[in-house]
């Protein structure tokens, strides 16, 4: 797919284009409860050396000052538009953007992150001189601090193009590709092509990465930059991506019911899998939430695992999927067994208490040890551990 305009540069690009002749980018951020973060956000965009944009600020029913902050900043700025609405969480958010939206390209900013000044600019001229249906960018983590390894993998993409069939292949190997959809520049054209594509708004996990199981096999050519152009705030309280901070039961369930409607929307869409990526994708995904279980819950869950598995005729597909033929081997093992419910939980409870005697022990031989009683000499007393805070109860130093 060619346009002539693969080896202009970014200068010569804008030197040779009016602003009337640039496109138009829709940002679509959606806001909840995010005072704290929301100017420095806003500012971020609309400070953007690339002009061109329509800035649509979803208002999801906020209850404290954010609603103050976007009529402020939208004053005397008429690309800024605030869309109010009830409270329906992050999906139906960006979905009233989508509805709205009229720029070429699409661009999704969550409202305590930011964007570097020359985010725009760089994705515009990507896009365009690409004939780019999807740019794929990066991304850092602030502060940079006990930041997952798994979170800065999928913010580094290196630099490639995939075109055609490869599309699927990128979905399923390039990193970058899920779940984070503020790292995808999309053209508007690829969502509103009938039949149209909007967020589920029934679930409230991973429904941005059912998004991307729908428009990535839609595209013709995506572009993967590592130019690394968001800046995520990954461990503010009231992130749109840490709102759900659920236990690991009710995030395996909501993994299932993503599986689940992802494999539905293939086959009905009759889209091809012929080497087993989508299924190796879901099982790969379960088993990482599995396989932290204890004992009794593996057993229960894995028959719900298989269940899918069955439901959805996939025996045959999983021949294809040699790279977790083991890892589906021990949740079949699992589902076949019957299990003394009462035994097991015994056992977990027995587990932990032995885990517990463990941890304390250790806390009690650090707080004795000559290192720490130097330090503690060594450290402001304002500034020194509270011991009686993690001593534990049942414990003495002496």
């Amino acid at each position: 797919m060619k346009n002539g305009l693969e080896n202009i540069s970014m200068k010569d690009f804008y030197s040779s284009r009016s602003f009337d002749e640039l496109p138009l980018v829709s940002v679509i951020i959606p806001v909840f409860n995010v005072e704290r973060y929301l100017k420095r956000a806003l500012l971020s965009i609309k400070n953007q050396s690339y002009k061109k944009l329509e800035i649509l600020c979803v208002n999801d029913g906020s209850t404290d000052g954010s609603v103050e902050i976007l009529n402020a900043i939208k004053a005397g700025d008429d690309r800024i538009k605030v869309i109010d609405k009830q409270n329906g969480g992050p999906a139906s958010a960006r979905n009233a953007g989508l509805d709205a939206a009229k720029g070429k390209y699409i661009s999704f900013v969550d409202s305590d992150d930011e964007l570097d000044p020359l985010a725009y600019e760089q994705l515009v001229w990507q896009a365009e001189t690409n004939d780019a249906d999807i740019v794929v960018f990066g991304g850092k983590c602030f502060p940079k601090v006990d930041v997952p390894e798994w979170i800065e993998n999928r913010m580094s993409p290196d630099d490639h193009v995939y075109e055609g069939d490869a599309v699927k292949y990128a979905l399923f190997h390039e990193p970058s590709s899920r779940p984070f959809i503020w790292l995808h520049f999309l053209r508007r054209e690829l969502i509103e092509r009938e039949p149209k594509l909007r967020m589920n708004e029934a679930m409230d996990l991973g429904e941005d990465q059912f998004f991307q199981y729908c428009y990535f096999p839609r595209a013709k050519k995506v572009v993967f930059t590592k130019e690394q152009l968001y800046h995520y705030y990954w461990n503010n309280e009231g992130s749109i991506m840490w709102q759900h901070n659920l236990q690991k039961v009710n995030k395996f369930q909501k993994h299932l019911v993503l599986v689940d409607v992802t494999i539905k929307y293939w086959q009905d869409n009759r889209i091809d899998d012929p080497y087993g990526e989508l299924v190796s994708w879901m099982i790969d995904l379960l088993y990482n939430d599995w396989n932290k279980f204890p004992a009794y819950l593996k057993i229960e869950f894995a028959k719900q695992i298989v269940e899918i598995i069955e439901h959805n005729n996939l025996y045959d597909v999983m021949r294809l999927c040699g790279d977790v033929k083991k890892q589906f081997g021990e949740i079949q093992a699992a589902a076949a067994i019957e299990i003394d419910t009462d035994k097991a939980i015994a056992e977990d409870i027995r587990m932990l208490t032995e885990e517990i005697d463990r941890v304390e022990g250790d806390i009690v031989a650090t707080l004795k040890s000559k290192k720490y009683k130097i330090g503690k000499l060594l450290t402001k007393r304002w500034e020194r551990v509270d011991e009686e805070s993690v001593l534990p109860q049942d414990k003495k130093l002496n």
